[in-house]
C-alpha cells in the first residue's frame, strides 16, 4: 500500500515533473521541448500553483512559463506573474536595507559576511526577482552581537522576543522592521546551539572571499563553507521541509563555481566536522531531483563515510522533497538519522533539552548563572508535550 507521499507523487506525475524542469535559471533547447510537450498534456493547474508557491519556485515558473504563455491558464499565468512582481519588489527593498547596513556595519568596525539568499540571488541568479527571500542573513562575530544589535535597533530594526521551542535554541537572532516586515537574521555561527556539529567559526572568517553585492563590498563564504551551510541548513535545521528551491540553489552554487570548489579539501572539512552523510545528502538529493551537475566521482568521495542505513533512508526520503501536502515528519528522529555515531546523537539530545545559558538569557530575564532560565524554557514545553499525550490518550479511550 503506497503512503501519502508516493500517492502525491503517482497522481501528480506530470506536474511534478514540469515543476522540476522549471526549477532552474537557464534552459537548453531540448529542455524547452519536453517541457512544451508536459505543457500540451493535460495538468492540474491548482496543484502545479500550490506546489510552486509552496516550494518557493513561482518566480522561476513565471519566468520560463512567458515563453509558453497560449499554453498556461491566463488565471494561472496572473497569479504567477503577482508572485514574481510581488518577490521582486521585496527583494529590492532587502537589497536597499542591505546596503545601508553594511554601509553602517562597516563604519562601527563590524565585520559582516553575507549568507545565503542575500547573496544567491544577485550572484547566482543573476536577477533578483527570480529567487524569493524571506530575510537577509548576517553571520558576525559573537563577540560584536551587542555592538551590531544595538546599531540595527538605531535603524529601525526591533528585537524579536520569540519564545523557544522545545529542541530549537537559536544561534542567531531576529530583528524586523515595521512597515514591510523586512527580516534580519544575525549570526554569530554556521550551527544552532542545540546542533552537535561543531564548525570552528574562526577557521570560516579565515576562509571568507571578498565580494560585490548591491555595489557594496563586502564578504561572503568561501564556496565550500557555502556548500558545507547550505546542506547543513537545509538537511538538518529544516529537516528536509524546505522544498525545490534550496536544491535548485545548491545547482547553481555548482554550476557558478565548477572549476573553483575544492571537492576534496571539502571532504576534509566535512568529516572533521561530522557533516559528511549531510553534504552527501544534499549533493546527491541535487543530482537526483534538480539536474547531473555534480560528477559521480565527487558523490563517491562522501559516500564512504555514509552508512548503509542512512543511504537506504536517503533513497526512501527523495520523493518526499516534491509534495505539496504540508505533512510534516518528525524532526528530531530526521536529525537523529543523520548522525552517524553514538556519542553525537547523545550530545544532540543533551543540547536540545539544556542549551548553553548564555543563549536563554537573551530571551529571558535572568543572569548567566540563574538557572531560573532553564525552568522558563523547559516548562512550556512539557506543559505542551503532556496536553498532547494526555489529549491522545482521551482520544483512544473515549
Amino acid at each position: 500500500m503506497n503512503n501519502a507521499g508516493e500517492d502525491v507523487m503517482n497522481n501528480f506525475k506530470l506536474e511534478n515533473e514540469l515543476l522540476i524542469s522549471l526549477a532552474r535559471t537557464q534552459l537548453s533547447d531540448k529542455e524547452k521541448s519536453s517541457i512544451k510537450d508536459l505543457l500540451e498534456a493535460p495538468l492540474d493547474w491548482d496543484y502545479i500553483l500550490e506546489a510552486a508557491m509552496c516550494n518557493r519556485i513561482a518566480a522561476l515558473l513565471y519566468h520560463h512559463l512567458r515563453e509558453f504563455n497560449n499554453l498556461v491558464p491566463t488565471e494561472i499565468n496572473e497569479q504567477f506573474a503577482k508572485s514574481a512582481h510581488t518577490a521582486g519588489f521585496y527583494n529590492l527593498c532587502f537589497y536597499q536595507r542591505l546596503e545601508e547596513i553594511i554601509h553602517e556595519f562597516d563604519k562601527a568596525g563590524i565585520d559582516v559576511i553575507i549568507v545565503k539568499g542575500g547573496l544567491w540571488a544577485e550572484q547566482f541568479y543573476k536577477n533578483i526577482a527570480l529567487r524569493s527571500m524571506s530575510d537577509i542573513d548576517l553571520l558576525i562575530r559573537k563577540e560584536d552581537f551587542l555592538k551590531a544589535n544595538h546599531l540595527l535597533n538605531s535603524l529601525g530594526f526591533k528585537h524579536e522576543k520569540e519564545k523557544f521551542s522545545l529542541g530549537w535554541s537559536l544561534g542567531s537572532i531576529s530583528h524586523i522592521k515595521s512597515g514591510l516586515g523586512l527580516k534580519i537574521d544575525l549570526h554569530w555561527s554556521l550551527t544552532k546551539t542545540n546542533s552537535p556539529f561543531s564548525i570552528k567559526m574562526e577557521e570560516v572568517w579565515n576562509r571568507r572571499k571578498k565580494v560585490i553585492i548591491a555595489d557594496i563590498s563586502t564578504y561572503t563564504l568561501c564556496v565550500e563553507d557555502m556548500i558545507l551551510f547550505f546542506c547543513l541548513h537545509t538537511l538538518y535545521n529544516h529537516y528536509l521541509n524546505i522544498g525545490l528551491q534550496a536544491f535548485c540553489d545548491l545547482a547553481e552554487i555548482v554550476k557558478h563555481n565548477k572549476d573553483n570548489i575544492n571537492w576534496h579539501n571539502l571532504d576534509k572539512l566535512a568529516a572533521k566536522y561530522k557533516l559528511s552523510f549531510i553534504v552527501y545528502a544534499g549533493l546527491w538529493l541535487t543530482k537526483s531531483i534538480i539536474f547531473d551537475i555534480i560528477p559521480l566521482d565527487v558523490l563517491d568521495l562522501f559516500r564512504v563515510h555514509c552508512s548503509r542505513s542512512q543511504l537506504k533512508w536517503l533513497g526512501r526520503v527523495k520523493d518526499k522533497m516534491l509534495i505539496a501536502d504540508g505533512s510534516k515528519v518528525v524532526e528530531t528522529l530526521i536529525r537523529l538519522r543523520m548522525i552517524t555515531d553514538l556519542k553525537t546523537k547523545l550530545g544532540l539530545l543533551r543540547l536540545i533539552f539544556f542549551p548553553p545559558s548564555w543563549e536563554l538569557v537573551l530571551y529571558y530575564p535572568f543572569s548567566e548563572d540563574n538557572k531560573l532560565a532553564y525552568l522558563y524554557y523547559l516548562l512550556p514545553n512539557l506543559k505542551n508535550c503532556l496536553s498532547k499525550i494526555f489529549l491522545k490518550f482521551n482520544s483512544i479511550s473515549g
